[in-house]
């Protein structure tokens, strides 16, 4: 399920995640989707910012930590891992295992969202964006619908704003990528 590119904390938070859902009773295979659906959520809706929650119980008030440090962007403003932020986690993840047939979860989304606070408690953690990420999944993205004809090469490059080189380039590039996953090299080969 997870595509090389993905931001580390993430990868790591999504390995606890899905170990979490497959201990509840998830069959493994969708506590794997189900935990890449979170994090995925937690990217895209916490990305680009550092985040703070901090250590024991959430509190309403208090625990705010300094401001950026002197290496840090000053734009970057650290953002409390609220109430707020973490009852729409919730939800979000109920919503997640009633797609995947669980109903609401029973517990499982409550043990999720303890999980993402006690994971980052006491820390500030900065949840990338994962932009590599992004551009991987749309180069394979184009690699699947790619079929060599000139329909397709004039469709894609509308459809992703590329030009016809750059669409040449991405293809030849996912090709390499496939070969050397599924053609691995044999140990003592040069080449």
């Amino acid at each position: 399920m997870m595509v090389s590119g993905y931001p580390e904390l993430l990868e790591d938070l999504w390995g606890k995640l899905a170990e979490v859902l497959a201990e509840g009773g998830v069959d493994a295979p969708a506590a794997r989707e189900a935990a890449f659906l979170v994090t995925e959520y937690i990217r895209t809706e916490w990305g680009g910012r550092w985040h703070y929650q901090p250590k024991g119980k959430p509190r309403a008030a208090g625990g705010e930590p300094a401001d950026a440090g002197l290496f840090d962007p000053a734009e970057v403003k650290s953002v409390k891992i609220d109430d707020v932020c973490l009852a729409a986690l919730r939800q979000r993840t109920a919503a997640i295992l009633g797609g995947l047939g669980r109903g609401g979860g029973g517990d499982l989304p409550d043990v999720v969202t303890e999980l993402v606070r006690t994971a980052w408690a006491g820390e500030r953690v900065y949840v990338p964006k994962g932009q590599s990420f992004d551009l991987r999944r749309r180069d394979y993205e184009i690699w699947r619908q790619w079929d060599g004809t000139w329909r397709t090469r004039r469709a894609l490059s509308r459809k992703y704003n590329l030009t016809e080189m750059r669409l040449y380039q991405i293809i030849d590039k996912v090709r390499r990528m496939e070969r050397e996953r599924t053609h691995p090299k044999l140990p003592g080969v040069e080449g």
